[in-house]
């Protein structure tokens, strides 16, 4: 009898948790982006893309979005 009641709060607290997840990985890229003002990558615009992409989305902005650490851009503006 509370059978449906319990499987609809489950599912509810996963999409919750869904949400609540995608925007802080958002709020992380956004803030991690704009620390790299010399990149040229639009952190508004990789937030953006992880809310609508979510896990995927982060793992484009890490493998194209983001620079290099801070010690390494003098390096790699000289393989350039």
């Amino acid at each position: 009898m509370y059978a449906p009641l319990a499987a609809a709060s489950a599912g509810a607290a996963l999409v919750l948790l869904y949400a609540v997840t995608t925007v802080a990985m958002a709020a992380w890229t956004f803030t991690d982006a704009f620390g790299w003002e010399e990149g040229g990558s639009s952190p508004a615009l990789w937030a953006g893309v992880v809310l609508t992409l979510s896990l995927p989305g982060l793992f484009l902005y890490l493998l194209l979005g983001r620079e290099e650490s801070h010690g390494d851009r003098s390096h790699r503006r000289d393989r350039r």
